[in-house]
């Protein structure tokens, strides 16, 4: 027969993780003691679990870049550059800011499609009838 689930003393509604604490609790007792070191590793750990590279990896594509969005040219204003990669296949493509990296996301744009706005916005056709 299962041994039931242990609770939380912080909150006995919850599951126990460790040190009698909730998940919620302990992890904010942790981040609270050593910050800089919990966020290095949830980063490395994110890095590597989505998209199989390393902040070394990450650092190197920075400078590639110049620091700056592989798209538009402008350097981030607040967050880092997200890594972009193909949903399909889960290549890597490089780094994009927020803005570029979310208009590719919401539209689904392919490259053909790219291609196919270059053209229409690059025509001389101003749509007005002659």
């Amino acid at each position: 027969m299962a041994r039931p689930k242990r609770k939380a003393d912080c909150h006995p509604d919850k599951r126990h993780v460790a040190f009698g604490l909730c998940s919620r609790c302990y992890f904010r007792r942790q981040w609270a003691g050593n910050p800089e070191e919990v966020s290095s590793k949830k980063r490395r750990e994110l890095l590597k679990h989505r998209f199989n590279i390393t902040p070394e990896q990450y650092e190197e594509m920075l400078v590639m870049g110049a620091g700056c969005c592989w798209i538009c040219g402008k350097p981030p204003k607040k967050k880092r550059l997200a890594v972009d990669h193909c949903h399909k296949t889960k290549r890597v493509r490089g780094l994009l800011c927020w803005w570029c990296n979310n208009r590719i996301v919401t539209s689904r744009v392919t490259p053909d499609m790219l291609r196919t706005a270059a053209e229409y916005l690059e025509s001389q056709f101003d749509g007005r009838r002659v």
